[in-house]
């Protein structure tokens, strides 16, 4: 769906504009080893469509140096990593961190970059988001650069909305619900197409819901809410949804995979995403009801004020491995600085990298080739990551998707399912000296 604006003549002026000097790469040139999700190395190296412009390869041959990728699947990223880190001595000269990661204990066996930023500045860094980098601080100093985040948007089929009466996209959350009621429906293939559905083995999509009645898990401060009075009303509303056939009966079990499925197959209708799925759902080879797929900000409940829509958003960074090589941490960190500059960040953004930089979504070389720039520049103020990081995020998360999971599909009732959240989440907190 993007445009390549990049022509021989464009390649080279990019080549330029990065200041690299393309020269003959050495037999045995010096590698920087790198952990990463496949998407990452997708886009350093223009693989994952948009403007395909090999950022990796062509800082290869300027810095003379190899880049050498073990990619891991997310579900196995975490464990790990974190393995890796806490061994005597690693390999591997940068790690790409999931925000929800860095807790003190993480933070601490990470570089410091501080010095290295002072002699090789990355330019403009308060264009990167403060609390981005902030995530990613400690006492001693910044720990990683931000560099992909996923705000999470609202993923609607054009067509269904056309055939069953929905006039508009949704401009709250009971405009929401209605829609949802009116694109359940059978196919005249026979096949069920559900109004919504949402992913529940992580909890971003679950929290953008709850956001839209003002409530959330735990917020930045460690105060539980997940049993408050609006989080109540939220799940609430997830299991009339339910009871009304709204939602797939499997809910509780589909992965991220079943639910891309099912909307690139036509089988829901209205689903949660990152903002570059836009992309896949409208591709003719990847998707059955391309040109039809469209997004809108997640509407809050006319009952809250004061904000309009509602999302959640985890973010990457690139940290550089305190028990690594010390020979490696300069030629680390100039990669890191490298995809960290302004221009190569929309080189990044090009390459279907979602930005870090709010410069990026006004720029006009980048609006010209996504049209959700305009939207993701709406709900970036309040794309929070899900969770605070904490060492029991993950066991809280478990926790608080179970409990809200059962009281969706009915198994408990809502307030008694949340209470128990609430509790389980208390005490994970409590050992882990939080309250």
């Amino acid at each position: 769906m993007r445009i390549n604006p990049f022509g021989k003549l464009g390649r080279a002026a990019l080549t330029f504009a990065l200041g690299l000097q393309i020269g003959t790469a050495a037999a045995q040139a010096p590698e920087i080893t790198l952990w990463s999700h496949i998407v990452h190395q997708q886009v350093i190296e223009g693989k994952r469509g948009g403007g395909a412009v090999n950022i990796g390869e062509a800082f290869e041959k300027a810095a003379n140096v190899k880049l050498s990728w073990t990619t891991i699947p997310l579900d196995q990223m975490q464990d790990k990593i974190l393995r890796e880190l806490n061994i005597s001595r690693t390999k591997t000269d940068i790690v790409f961190l999931l925000n929800t990661w860095a807790t003190p204990s993480l933070l601490a066996r990470l570089v410091p970059m501080d010095a290295m930023l002072k002699s090789e500045p990355i330019r403009d860094m308060a264009d990167v988001s403060p609390a981005m980098v902030k995530a990613f601080s400690d006492k001693s100093g910044i720990k990683a650069i931000p560099i992909r985040h996923n705000p999470q948007l609202l993923f609607y089929n054009k067509e269904v909305f056309a055939t069953r009466g929905v006039a508009s996209e949704p401009a709250t959350f009971e405009d929401f619900v209605e829609a949802a009621k009116k694109a359940t429906f059978k196919r005249a293939d026979g096949a069920q197409v559900y109004g919504f559905a949402f992913e529940t083995n992580q909890a971003e999509d679950m929290v953008v819901v709850l956001r839209a009645f003002g409530a959330d898990v735990i917020t930045p401060d460690f105060k539980i809410k997940i049993n408050d009075p609006a989080a109540i009303k939220a799940v609430t509303a997830l299991n009339e949804l339910f009871v009304a056939g709204a939602l797939p009966p499997n809910l509780g079990i589909l992965t991220p995979a079943d639910l891309q499925n099912l909307m690139s197959q036509g089988l829901i209708s209205m689903g949660i995403f990152g903002d570059n799925y836009f992309e896949r759902f409208n591709a003719p080879d990847q998707s059955q009801v391309a040109g039809k797929v469209w997004f809108a900000p997640f509407p809050t409940s006319k009952d809250v004020s004061g904000v309009r829509y509602a999302s959640s958003a985890g973010f990457w960074a690139m940290g550089i491995p305190a028990n690594g090589d010390p020979a490696a941490r300069e030629r680390a960190y100039k990669l890191i600085a490298h995809l960290s500059q302004p221009d190569v960040q929309l080189t990044l953004a090009l390459n279907n990298n979602s930005p870090i930089r709010a410069s990026i979504y006004a720029n006009p070389a980048y609006a010209a080739t996504v049209p959700y720039a305009d939207v993701v520049q709406k709900v970036l103020p309040i794309a929070a990551p899900p969770f605070p990081a904490f060492a029991g995020a993950k066991e809280a998360e478990r926790i608080f998707l179970e409990e809200t999971v059962a009281a969706i599909v009915g198994r408990k009732p809502v307030k008694a399912a949340l209470d128990a959240a609430a509790a389980g989440i208390e005490r994970v907190m409590k050992r882990e000296g939080l309250m």
